[in-house]
């Protein structure tokens, strides 16, 4: 558990300062070679504290109190690798994730590498015991996203398929090779030793299934949105605590390289002052032949499908600041159940504003995805990724070289939210995105549909 793990990192921390180490000494400097711990990189189970070195020069470090950015890049200036630093209790410790690959290749423990200032915990996926998942619900993102990802994973196994529709879950199985397939979830979870459970099924069904699979003793991941609306994420959040199970909510872009690389330059408060935040995701035209458009089982339209994600995205990079005041207008221009445009504006408590938009059914030849975090003394942008500052008189572009491209990193954002999802079932790191921060975020999305009902601000605090 959470204690557990803040114990075995002050045990370490303690025997590195007893050794006249400090773990959180600056060793980074520009032109450092890096040699980078990376669990499965080669065929076969790797040695307890194997390392494999990851090519590259350090050439950009900044440590930045919650945050630490290190820009290290092959021969061809490849970007290769980004480091966060993460709190937990009263300790730190750093994940590394390896932008080219979608790796976490970093673990949790505190250090000190002899050449580039950090030992990693080397955790083995391929070599230690395989957790077993069962995935509840096969639509659209069951099928693209998470089994192709999960078949490729290593230390995972998808052991049952779970769907009210035999005849659909019995074909998904036989595409993924999954032999066990069920229509009932009480069936599968008697009859299978799962040691966590993905909820991929319609939003209605979320709260059910997730405080079912937690009574039978598993971890749980579940799609956004937690539930239709709040009163569904807290009886989720409640039943987690009361049960001690870990429950992480899929909020992907968290995991994007460029979302990431981008928390750490607010952290860093690299733009200074925080004055506005433009985030939106337009879509084309889409078919509304889905539950999303029907109320009962989605709880809303757009605004709780991609909204919520904007929203997420947002208050994460800025640190979860307290949001004042909702203002909302939400549009029924191809649905009538849900609304298919959503315009909303938030009021932090520091003064500070969010404005989101998002849509179904805009008339764009190609999507639009942007978030625009305007400051006194800069302006950062994702896709494209930039952080643009005045220097000597001059605006310049400081951000690190392009990552990848949306594709890319749509992929990856899910690979490595799946792969701390893993890693949090096997007891290496706390989860993030966690059912109580779920709850928050519903707290605003349902701010978001009363104010549009009443035509006024909602004052939330």
């Amino acid at each position: 558990d959470e204690n557990s793990l803040i114990k075995q990192r002050r045990d370490k921390l303690d025997a590195l300062r007893a050794k006249g180490i400090d773990p959180f000494q600056n060793k980074f400097t520009p032109d450092t070679q890096c040699n980078i711990a990376r669990s499965g990189f080669d065929s076969g189970a790797l040695p307890e504290g194997h390392r494999v070195s990851v090519a590259g020069r350090i050439t950009a470090h900044r440590d930045m109190g919650k945050s630490m950015f290190i820009d290290v890049r092959d021969q061809s200036g490849r970007i290769q690798c980004y480091a966060q630093k993460n709190v937990l209790g009263d300790e730190q410790f750093l994940i590394f994730t390896h932008l080219d690959l979608g790796d976490f290749v970093g673990r949790g423990r505190v250090g000190v590498d002899a050449v580039c200032g950090v030992e990693l915990e080397v955790v083995d996926a391929a070599a230690s015991e395989q957790v077993r998942v069962g995935v509840v619900g096969v639509g659209w993102i069951s099928q693209v996203v998470h089994l192709p990802t999960l078949r490729k994973l290593p230390g995972v196994t998808v052991v049952a398929l779970c769907d009210r529709d035999k005849a659909k879950v019995r074909l998904v199985g036989e595409k993924f090779g999954i032999n066990r397939t069920y229509a009932d979830l009480g069936a599968m979870l008697q009859a299978e030793e799962l040691d966590a459970v993905i909820v991929a099924t319609s939003t209605d069904a979320h709260k059910g299934v997730s405080i079912q699979a937690m009574e039978a003793g598993k971890d749980v991941l579940i799609e956004k949105p937690i539930a239709r609306h709040y009163a569904e994420a807290v009886a989720i959040a409640d039943a987690a605590r009361t049960l001690k199970r870990k429950v992480m909510v899929g909020m992907n872009h968290r995991f994007r390289p460029d979302t990431m690389v981008l928390k750490s330059f607010l952290e860093g408060k690299e733009l200074g002052k925080l004055l506005y935040t433009r985030t939106g995701w337009l879509r084309r035209r889409s078919s509304d032949s889905s539950w999303f458009v029907k109320k009962e089982k989605s709880g809303g339209g757009v605004f709780i499908d991609l909204g919520i994600v904007m929203l997420d995205m947002a208050l994460w990079m800025l640190d979860y600041p307290a949001v004042q005041r909702v203002n909302s207008s939400l549009y029924h221009q191809r649905t009538k159940s849900v609304e298919d445009t959503a315009v909303v504006t938030l009021t932090l408590a520091s003064g500070s504003v969010i404005v989101i938009e998002v849509s179904w059914s805009m008339h764009v030849e190609e999507d639009i995805y942007y978030c625009y975090v305007f400051g006194n003394e800069g302006t950062a942008s994702l896709q494209p990724f930039r952080i643009i500052k005045e220097l000597h008189g001059n605006l310049v572009n400081v951000a690190p070289a392009k990552l990848e491209n949306p594709q890319t990193l749509f992929r990856r954002s899910y690979e490595n939210e799946l792969k701390h999802f893993l890693g949090a079932v096997r007891n290496i790191h706390p989860v993030v995105s966690t059912a109580d921060e779920a709850v928050q975020r519903m707290r605003v999305v349902d701010a978001v549909y009363r104010s549009a009902k009443q035509c006024k601000e909602i004052i939330l605090c």
